[in-house]
């Protein structure tokens, strides 16, 4: 008789049995594709980019010495904090978002319940897959974090209690975007759910934002009370972060097989019957009627802001009304003001109103063919005779509405200033025209551009999240990375290079324009103006031109 054998410890026998089966799965489609690597390069080269613009200032001249930099790691390490809270609320909800609902548009949810797996155990692994992805991200950051502490100013245990912080973060952002995921049927309905919630809970919870405790009162108090802060925030967070899980744990299976619904469809409709029965004190007078007319020319226009509830002129006039109505009272309490505080709140309408338009121009455009495809509606409208620069230049159409809709309060606010600035003088009359002339061409020019860049975005990536992720993130990146990247270089000082470079940003000409220097530039400025909208012309016909060209390819007629 032998003697029965000693149990080994090994990894595999731990293995197999825990199992976590859906976690190894998701490691491993994660690891074979090439986007998940491609991100990580572009996410690395993101990061040091920016690390780099932010030290800018902080790195030393030619003419002094790197020894400078000695007992200056804290402030590099603040700003390189402020960078990872910012990377984990921009990527980790994008990562997020298709946990569960890309299973539902798939139909694969069901085969998950068909397995052992509890609804604990799929949510549990599902969010671990993805902060593990997410760990990689913020792990490229490493070298940068050693450079900041080898320099001085930031002690041990508060650089521990940082990425403590950002850990419980991580997990928090995580388990809000697998909440969203479960509750809504469409990733791309996640994703902007994930966007919004996170943007209500930083602005009514900005006291315990941890990226403030970390800055502001990790400097203003002793240890032990930044400790305890610390420890308090995390035991809130991990409440939260439980309620967020019990929530997602029961709409799981409540949410799986649940009908669709369009909640800002049915916000709408119930507006609309409101207004149906104020109506009766008004006699019926109807501002908008919907024409019922079968199309003529173009039925895919017809379908889109006919048959298409928010393409519709009713419920644009609703979004119309919306943003129209806070920005005229807010114009019309101003006009007693000074002229200087005047300009400076149309100043900040537009900088509200523009970056609103874009993101809903490029939601809206990188949409309309991946909706298609979504819906499996696509090979219908393949099978018509249209040809595919016709479905495309048709489905834009409710985009173009769109866009005519949100340049309604950008000429609101111009028109309000024109006549703040009648009674200026000549030269700022002048200056005041320069202004104007800008602003209208941005409107003819850069709105139709992001939506045009949105559509290629839409044609390009048969995944709705990530084309408008897509579109997105390159419109921003388009923006930002000229106007700080000029503002950092060594230029030499030649009176309107500055300026001129900085217009390859889109944003580059309107923010100068606004701030009053685009008057004091050779010329007076209209040369400039010329140049930039010449250039951004060109972009938008060549854009435009390749996605009506290239039509029939993107959408998979040969």
């Amino acid at each position: 008789m032998t003697a029965p054998s000693t149990p080994s410890f090994s990894f595999a026998r731990i293995w197999r049995t825990w199992g976590l089966p859906l976690l190894g799965k998701e490691i491993a489609e994660l690891s074979v594709r090439p986007r998940t690597y491609v991100g990580r390069v572009v996410v690395g080269v993101l990061m040091y980019l920016a690390a780099y613009l932010m030290f800018a200032d902080l790195l030393p001249s030619h003419s002094q010495s790197a020894l400078g930099l000695l007992g200056r790691g804290r402030d590099m390490f603040d700003r390189l904090v402020l960078l990872q809270f910012g990377a984990v609320y921009l990527f980790l909800p994008v990562l997020m978002a298709g946990t569960i609902a890309a299973e539902k548009e798939r139909n694969t949810l069901v085969v998950l319940f068909t397995t052992r797996l509890s609804p604990r155990t799929i949510l549990m692994e599902k969010l671990l897959s993805r902060l593990i992805v997410m760990g990689t991200y913020l792990l490229l950051s490493m070298p940068v974090v050693a450079l900041t502490y080898g320099l001085g100013g930031v002690g041990q245990d508060e650089l521990w209690a940082t990425y403590w912080m950002l850990l419980v973060t991580c997990v928090q952002v995580g388990m809000l975007g697998l909440a969203c995921s479960t509750f809504c049927h469409t990733t791309l309905g996640a994703l902007s759910t994930t966007y919004v919630a996170l943007l209500v809970a930083t602005g009514c919870c900005m006291p315990i934002n941890p990226y403030v405790i970390l800055n502001r009162v990790g400097r203003s108090t002793s240890n032990m009370d930044f400790f305890a802060v610390v420890g308090l925030h995390s035991f809130l967070s991990g409440a939260f972060t439980i309620l967020l899980f019990v929530f997602a744990w029961s709409s799981l299976w409540n949410r799986a097989f649940a009908t669709p619904r369009n909640f800002l469809l049915e916000f709408f409709k119930g507006l609309d019957r409101i207004f149906q029965d104020m109506n009766g004190l008004t006699g019926g007078i109807v501002l908008v009627r919907e024409d019922n007319a079968l199309p003529a020319d173009e039925p895919v226009s017809w379908r889109e802001t006919q048959k298409r509830s928010l393409g519709t002129a009713r419920y644009q006039f609703r979004i119309l009304t919306a943003i129209e109505t806070p920005l005229l009272a807010t114009l019309v309490l101003s006009a007693g003001t000074d002229i200087h505080q005047q300009r400076q709140l149309a100043d900040v309408l537009f900088m509200v109103l523009w970056p609103v338009s874009v993101l809903l121009i490029a939601v809206q455009a990188s949409n309309l063919v991946t909706s298609e495809r979504t819906r499996q509606s696509l090979d219908v409208l393949l099978a018509t005779p249209l040809t595919g620069r016709e479905l495309l230049s048709q489905k834009f159409r409710s985009a173009q509405r769109l866009i005519a809709v949100l340049s309604v309060p950008f000429l609101t606010n111009l028109g309000f200033q024109v006549s703040w600035e009648s009674n200026q003088q000549d030269w700022q009359r002048w200056q005041s025209a320069l202004d104007v002339t800008c602003m209208v061409l941005a409107l003819a020019v850069y709105l139709p551009l992001a939506g045009w860049v949105a559509m290629w975005s839409g044609l390009r990536f048969r995944n709705p999240m990530r084309a408008m992720f897509v579109a997105v993130v390159g419109l921003i990146a388009w923006t930002t990375v000229p106007w700080l990247t000029v503002g950092n270089l060594p230029l030499p000082f030649v009176h309107g290079l500055r300026e001129a470079l900085s217009m390859l940003s889109p944003a580059g000409i309107v923010v100068i324009a606004r701030d009053g220097q685009l008057f004091t530039l050779p010329g007076h400025g209209w040369p400039f103006v010329a140049g930039n909208f010449w250039v951004y012309a060109t972009c938008l016909w060549w854009i435009r031109r390749h996605c009506l060209n290239n039509a029939d390819r993107y959408l998979g007629r040969g």
